[in-house]
Order: C-alpha cells, then structure tokens, then sequence
C-alpha cells in the first residue's frame, strides 16, 4: 500500500528538492505546498476513474459518509436492481410492487422496491484512509503510486512557472495506462 510519504518523498526528489527526513505535517511552506498538490491529484484522480480499491459496500438506507456514486444493488436473493431517477416512473413502480427490483437514491438515502435486504455497492469519495485528503506520513493512498507522483510534480511545475506541458502529457498517459491495469485490461 502506498503512503502519503511515499509519495511526499517521490514528487520532493523529482522536483530536486533536497530534505532532511520531510514529513506530510511539516509546517514548511514548501513542503506544505506539495502536500496540498498530493492532495489536489488526488482528488482529480478519485474523480476521473472508478478504481478497485475505492470499491465500497454497505446495507441500503442512508447514503455512508464516503458515498461518491453507486456501482449497484444487489437484492438479498442475488438479484441487481435497475436505478430509477425519474420521481414519476418511482411512483409508479411503488404502487405497483413489481416483480424485478428497482432502486433509486433520494433525500440522502436509497430506496427499493420491492421493499426487502439490500446491499449497495458505491464507488468511495475517500481516495485515502484518511478521507479525502492526507495529513500524516502513514495515511494509506488507494490510488496507484505513478499517477499520484506525477500529478502533483506537473503541478508544482506550473505552480513555480516552469514549463510543465511534457510531464502533464506524461501524467495523462500515466493515468490512462493506471486505469486500463485497475480494470485488468
């Protein structure tokens, strides 16, 4: 599992910046700066890709903390449900009590009918186990290492005005070639 120091120490030697033991809580301005950059990718990463290890499940109800977008839901008896977002169409398959199970995600909380156990599979809005952001050297990243290194160094670059257009393309393809491994493909 990478950790935030893992990554914190990558993108400081890339960017040639020299440091006696940095740490991810370290109040020094630059050291400060690329954590918030870690950070940054991090979030942009999470966004732009369905990635195994932010794969998630709990009972439906309440939508969990960490809910980013769903996956689906599965019945107690193994059956998927088909999502409905239209309050109209809910309605009606509500007073219907159909016979395939449907779901949909209203006021915070998921719903199915026929009403019955279920389990919700999402996809996580923490990229980390610390949430959605690192703080502390230890914090596990679930985000592929390469991607994250990159990032953040193409936007020190462009952040300290140097050019940054080489490892920007050289992030993407980066992350094009994390995602089709995250999928197996």
């Amino acid at each position: 599992m990478t950790t935030a120091q893992d990554v914190l120490l990558s993108v400081l030697m890339k960017a040639g910046l020299d440091y006696l033991n940095p740490t991810v809580s370290s109040t020094d301005p630059q050291v400060a700066e690329i954590v918030d950059l870690i950070n940054e990718t991090g979030k942009d990463l999470a966004l732009r890709g369905e990635w195994q290890a932010m794969l998630a499940s709990s009972p439906v109800g309440p939508l969990p903390s960490d809910f980013g977008k769903p996956a689906i839901v599965v019945t107690g008896a193994g059956v998927p449900a088909r999502r409905v977002t239209d309050p109209g169409h809910w309605s009606f398959l509500a007073a219907a009590t159909p016979s395939h199970p449907y779901y949909r995600i209203s006021n915070g909380a998921v719903e199915v009918v026929p009403a019955g156990p279920a389990t919700l599979s999402y996809w996580s809005s923490h990229w980390s186990d610390a949430g959605e952001s690192v703080s502390a050297d230890g914090d596990a990243i679930y985000l592929p290492l390469v991607p994250m290194i990159s990032g953040a160094l193409y936007r020190w670059l462009r952040k300290k005005g140097m050019p940054f257009d080489d490892q920007m393309a050289q992030h993407e393809a980066e992350v094009a070639a994390a995602q089709k491994a995250d999928r197996g493909l």
